[in-house]
């Protein structure tokens, strides 16, 4: 119990710290990061904001959140999640700075924070270094810095080894199949409405 409440200590100490500003990270060692957690379903509201994504050749959806509790630099949080149920699959708070400098040092500043706070979590830096992944299964953290468009990104997504990844990736491929089977039946339809076959 004092680990957990030692780590949460830690958690908030630091966030203020490095941060400036009010702060929403939870804990990833449970899957939770800006106020969701990978697995639970997001609910849709009537203001919500999302698209389709194609994911291994699936359709996904990617969610504008609705409710994100995030620091103030964060301009949203996106939310993965499988298109007919709306399981989360991966959490991603975005942040647009305004300079390459200032990109470069928010990823740092993020990347610090998250080292210190999942230390257990092997560190692994992509080729080209703008992608850093901390990774304890079944979870992954990626802080990724783009150049274009301009933004910093902090992920959090299943491990693509874990049982946890395998289970969501079934629901994302059997209710892709049958969003495809639906579009194509309402095109057809509505081909046949309008007298064409």
């Amino acid at each position: 119990m004092s680990e957990k409440i030692s780590k949460m200590t830690l958690l908030v100490t630091l966030a203020v710290a490095v941060l400036s500003g009010p702060v929403a990270l939870a804990d990833a060692n449970d899957g939770e990061l800006f106020g969701y957690r990978l697995g639970d379903r997001y609910i849709v509201g009537p203001d919500t904001s999302a698209f389709m994504i194609g994911l291994g050749g699936h359709d996904a959806m990617r969610v504008v959140a609705d409710q994100a509790v995030m620091p103030d630099d964060f301009s949203e949080v996106q939310i993965l999640c499988t298109v007919g149920s709306c399981q989360i699959g991966a959490i991603s708070g975005i942040i647009k700075p305004a300079s390459q400098q200032e990109a470069i040092e928010t990823a740092d500043r993020y990347l610090r924070l998250l080292r210190r706070l999942y230390s257990d979590w092997p560190a692994r830096n992509d080729p080209n270094g703008q992608i850093v992944t901390l990774r304890k299964s079944p979870y992954v953290i990626q802080v990724m810095r783009f150049q274009m468009p301009l933004e910093v990104r902090v992920n959090l997504k299943f491990d693509r080894d874990a049982a946890e990844n395998a289970a969501w990736t079934a629901v994302l491929k059997r209710e892709s199949e049958r969003y495809q089977v639906e579009a194509r039946r309402r095109l057809v339809e509505d081909a046949a409405s309008k007298g064409l076959k």
